[in-house]
């Protein structure tokens, strides 16, 4: 019987998902200790996305494209999430972006 972690989701494996997973919640648990990139505003989000395509570009080493990935995954909920609409502002420095 083969691994179930090993089963492919589309490109990844389970396995992978995981991983990316994992990584997506360290990274956003390691920036949100900078306050211009770990607040989930659109600034943020971009920042993050800049930073996933940088890390996939210069490294084909698979936990780099683990990071990566989990930094565009987070990147990306920030953008997407002020898109969505207001769940609430940013009051306290006069921005109308979303703060999750």
């Amino acid at each position: 019987m083969s691994n179930v972690l090993d089963k492919k989701v589309g490109e990844f494996s389970l396995l992978d998902g995981f991983i990316i997973t994992a990584s997506k919640i360290a990274t956003e648990e390691l920036l949100s200790k900078v306050s211009f990139v770990g607040n989930g505003t659109y600034k943020s989000g971009t920042i993050k996305v800049i930073g996933a395509v940088v890390g996939s570009m210069t490294s084909k080493n698979k936990y780099v494209q683990y990071a990566s990935s989990g930094l565009l995954i987070d990147g990306a909920e920030d953008i997407l999430a002020n898109l969505k609409g207001h769940m609430s502002t940013n009051k306290a420095n006069g921005s109308n972006e979303v703060i999750l």
